[in-house]
């Protein structure tokens, strides 16, 4: 992502909740590299949660309202949206709203949990209302207000080339120690 933007960028974390990265993890590196307000012109955080409006990471806090955003047509250079796919409930809505918010050129930038990854088939046969109760299991310093209903309806490239078909596709796979344990 920090190769993507500069100093006149303006950013929008699409799904930003409370900026949980900030608070709660322990790595000084990432939280650093992670931290992009100070090197573009505007960094937004946007989510149905209305803990984003607390989110001290960006330089504007927005709270989507009936799957909108309160910003102009073409105003961001680049989307983010971390462990958010994973979420939407539904993709047209939110397709829609990437496309209305890029600029010609701009970029969105996701990373989600793969639809058959073996924590996301679990996930899928685990009531949404018992989601924290088994992810405490695995996750025990994991917060209740950072447990959120999942659908897996963005999360396999062809769901992605299929919703963003008028976009290049940079998607990869990438396999790590599951982050889970």
């Amino acid at each position: 992502i920090s190769r993507l933007i500069n100093s006149d960028s303006a950013v929008l974390d699409f799904g930003a909740g409370r900026a949980r990265w900030f608070y709660d993890d322990d790595c000084q590196y990432r939280r650093e590299i992670r931290d992009i307000k100070k090197i573009v012109k505007e960094f937004i955080a946007a989510d149905i949660d209305p803990e984003v409006l607390n989110n001290p990471t960006t330089t504007k806090n927005l709270l989507i309202k009936e799957n909108k955003i309160d910003l102009a047509d073409g105003s961001i250079d680049l989307i983010i949206a971390d462990y958010v796919l994973e979420h939407v409930e539904n993709p047209t809505h939110f397709y829609n709203e990437v496309d209305r918010l890029l600029k010609k050129g701009g970029y969105f930038c996701a990373r989600t949990p793969h639809k058959y990854e073996y924590i996301s088939i679990i996930a899928r046969f685990v009531k949404n209302k018992n989601h924290y109760k088994y992810i405490k299991l695995a996750q025990p310093d994991r917060k209740i207000e950072d447990t959120f209903d999942t659908c897996y309806k963005m999360n396999t490239f062809s769901d992605l080339e299929n919703i963003f078909n008028n976009y290049e596709n940079y998607s990869y796979l990438h396999s790590a120690d599951p982050n889970y344990f």
